[in-house]
């Protein structure tokens, strides 16, 4: 499979939009809030599926804005992420709750199906409780993910990446090497983990901090990797896919610090995708994850990373022998897109009646 997004994106002279639409005649009208397919992995592709066969579900013309307020030409909107309706953490939460409430009256009035996908578990604002209220279906990745109504809340697992990244150079495993890292800004949950490595006695272990630190620790981080250069070292940078492919395969092992956050996830199924296990805090999610997976693969720990906890994982993952592969096949990525696409069908059957 090329590296570049297999599909043609199809340029609307309307409104300046960019549509992805396999059956324009007869498929469903969904508007996504982001960008399109790209040259980086992301949230989107799940929607999509993998199309280097010309097996790709059809059926659903995507359409993508950052920025959505009052379409009516569409049967279904999908949120993956609220601010593309209320704005960001910088717009004042009067006015977040203001274009809420006219969002939401404008979705029932023009029977427009409403679907978000589940993020991060946190307090509902007011402005996000007034979304919830006009949503058709929640997208959760997992059973035993926190969703605002489990009654209209729909599980659709995360597609493995092993088949995205075909062609893509690989790096050995660097022995005794572990990374943390993500294709974003790393969560603040990141800055203990990392002052544990720099504690801990395993000699011959290393640590990679990969990705851009947060504004707040990026002073800690450098302290972190000045202190112990040579056992730590910090790369603060954004990573193309090809980047990250390469820090994940010269790794032994993968640390996940916040498996509740989207790009921890995302990099943890990126992880097993390539054959590198990953050690992750127990959850109910990250538990259900391992059972599915293979616990060889999604190595749990219970609470908080501790120096204790940190040392007996690694030696009990070095003395073991992987006889199995990830079981991923339930996450191919066709299904998974198939899964959306009767995702957008029930719910635009649902705001019509």
């Amino acid at each position: 499979m090329s590296p570049t997004f297999p599909l043609r994106l199809l340029s609307a002279h309307r409104k300046r939009r960019r549509t992805l639409d396999p059956e324009p005649e007869t498929g469903l009208r969904v508007l996504v809030s982001g960008r399109p397919p790209a040259h980086a992995v992301a949230q989107v592709d799940q929607l999509v599926g993998d199309d280097a066969a010309g097996e790709a579900p059809t059926g659903t013309a995507l359409e993508f804005r950052a920025v959505i307020r009052d379409p009516r030409d569409v049967d279904v909107i999908h949120l993956l992420s609220p601010d593309a309706v209320i704005g960001g953490p910088r717009t004042a939460a009067g006015e977040r709750l203001r274009r809420a409430t006219a969002f939401a009256s404008h979705v029932r009035r023009h029977r427009i199906a409403l679907v978000q996908t589940v993020t991060a578990s946190k307090t509902r604002t007011p402005a996000e409780r007034m979304l919830d209220s006009a949503t058709t279906f929640f997208a959760a990745r997992s059973a035993e993910q926190p969703t605002p109504d489990v009654h209209r809340t729909r599980v659709i697992p995360q597609s493995h990446l092993g088949d995205r990244f075909l062609g893509y150079p690989r790096a050995d495993a660097v022995s005794g090497r572990a990374v943390m890292l993500t294709s974003g800004v790393f969560d603040a949950a990141y800055e203990a983990p990392l002052k544990v490595f720099a504690a801990a006695d395993l000699p011959g272990t290393t640590l990679r901090l990969v990705g851009r630190a947060p504004a707040a620790l990026a002073a800690s981080f450098a302290r972190s990797a000045g202190r112990n250069a040579g056992r730590i070292a910090l790369r603060d940078a954004a990573l193309s896919d090809a980047e990250r492919v390469v820090e994940i395969t010269a790794s032994e092992f993968v640390v996940i610090a916040a498996p509740e956050d989207p790009l921890s996830y995302a990099t943890m199924m990126l992880a097993v995708s390539l054959g590198r296990p990953v050690l992750v805090e127990e959850t109910a999610e990250t538990a259900a994850l391992a059972t599915e997976i293979g616990p060889e693969w999604i190595r749990t720990h219970p609470g908080r990373l501790t120096i204790a906890t940190l040392e007996a994982s690694v030696r009990a993952m070095r003395a073991e022998t992987f006889t199995e592969a990830p079981r991923l096949s339930s996450r191919a990525p066709n299904p998974v897109a198939a899964m959306y696409r009767d995702l957008y069908r029930a719910a635009a059957s649902a705001a019509r009646r």
